[in-house]
């Protein structure tokens, strides 16, 4: 059980040292990616296509700070729908 009349941790202080820019992009679009697919499984047209916008976004975002695209995880396969394929 938790003893509320102990303070919380800083928050500030269980913090790592941040990933480069190309991971955060790469684990972002991740997640986005999974959620759209998610979210176009439950027929939640415009969500999905909110999803993928912003993940196609975030794409962007990483080319314009970096030069290049975001590094993905091993084994991760990321599928975008038709017209939001970066380079279409």
């Amino acid at each position: 059980m938790i003893d509320k009349r102990e303070p919380l941790p800083d928050s500030y202080a269980l913090l790592t040292e941040p990933a480069p820019v190309e991971a955060a992009a790469g684990y972002l679009i991740e997640m986005l990616n999974s959620m759209a697919a998610f979210a176009h499984k439950s027929n939640l047209s415009n969500s999905s296509v909110f999803l993928n916008a912003a993940a196609m976004i975030t794409w962007q975002e990483c080319k314009l700070r970096t030069h290049g695209p975001p590094e993905f995880r091993e084994g991760v396969d990321i599928i975008w729908p038709d017209g939001f394929a970066p380079g279409d």
